[in-house]
């Protein structure tokens, strides 16, 4: 797995911390097996999708249930072959693959990273998810790079102590200007701990919904297999698009994120940035999108891992 930008003790699989992997398929959001459950790995032969799929209701980001409908998508080898893809709603892709690992030799890596953490870190290594209504105290440089985004938090009635500061490392950089102090922002935040730190974050104007910042660093695209961390966009994978690499601990191929808004849609390659839905838009890293095909020759690390932000600040 290849290693990338990190904020303030970020924890990654074990590939990069641990030193080991296994085949671990935590699945996308749509998967319904938890975080711990395993995958036998198996290659794909064509360009398969996995969605996960929700809509905001103005006041919360998160989804209570996790569903699989059998959806199709169709990938071509030297013939045809069949593919299936899981995930809360039907849809279809298309791909094209060469041979088992499917997929030719894509465009060049563009450098992009995406980080986050919330501060004070969790020490305990528990598994927990925060909700909490804030109000934006100050925007300012990070210490170490990037910018810190400070809010005082209320936890129902109860304020929360110290004020939680989520810092942000990106490049191509964002320095969060669609945050102005005062302003009233749900914060939704958790992290699991399979055998590495999975975590997500979602950050909404209060009352409207809108998405303000929104990032994945984890197995799956919803790590807790509960929150629709994107929404309203329906965020899906699809794979057999690029050529599978040798990365020491298997071969590993780059997938193609998919997003679905009502504005329209947009794919973009693993390790590319852009904008999407409109003008300002949603600034949108795609840091690692990745799978391995077949057997993984290591412990303790997943089949898929994805680090994705979402930024609204006002580029066009």
């Amino acid at each position: 797995m290849r290693a990338f930008g990190i904020s303030i003790l970020l924890t990654f699989p074990c590939a990069l911390i641990l030193g080991g992997c296994v085949g671990d398929d935590q699945g996308s959001a749509s998967d319904s097996a938890a975080s711990a459950s395993t995958s036998d790995g198996s290659s794909s032969t064509g360009a398969t999708s996995d969605t996960t799929e929700g809509t905001s209701d103005g006041t919360s980001g998160t989804t209570g249930t996790t569903g699989t409908t059998a959806g199709t998508s169709v990938g071509t080898t030297a013939g045809t072959s069949e593919g299936t893809s899981e995930g809360t709603s039907e849809g279809t892709s298309e791909g094209t693959t060469e041979g088992t690992t499917g997929g030719e030799l894509c465009d060049p890596e563009e450098g992009v990273s995406f980080a986050f953490q919330l501060l004070p870190e969790s020490e305990d290594f528990e598994d927990f998810e925060v909700d909490y209504l804030c109000t934006v105290v100050e925007v300012s440089p990070s210490k170490g790079g990037g910018v810190a985004l400070e809010m005082s938090c209320t936890d129902g009635d109860e304020l929360v102590a110290p004020n939680p500061i989520l810092e942000v490392k990106a490049e191509p950089a964002t320095e969060l200007v669609a945050f102005a102090k005062g302003m009233d922002v749900r914060l939704v935040y958790g992290e699991v701990h399979p055998w590495w730190t999975e975590r997500w974050v979602r950050i909404e104007a209060l009352g409207s919904g809108d998405i303000l910042l929104a990032g994945v660093n984890g197995s799956s695209l919803s790590p807790n297999d509960k929150t629709d961390v994107f929404a309203p966009y329906a965020v899906s994978f699809t794979d057999g698009v690029c050529a599978a690499m040798d990365v020491g601990c298997g071969d590993q191929q780059r997938l193609q994120m998919n997003f679905v808004g009502e504005g329209g849609e947009w794919q973009l390659l693993d390790d590319s940035f852009d904008i999407i839905a409109g003008d300002p838009g949603l600034s949108t890293w795609i840091d690692e999108a990745t799978a391995y095909v077949g057997m993984i020759d290591c412990s303790d690390t997943p089949q898929r891992w994805f680090t994705l932000g979402m930024v609204f600040d006002g580029q066009e």
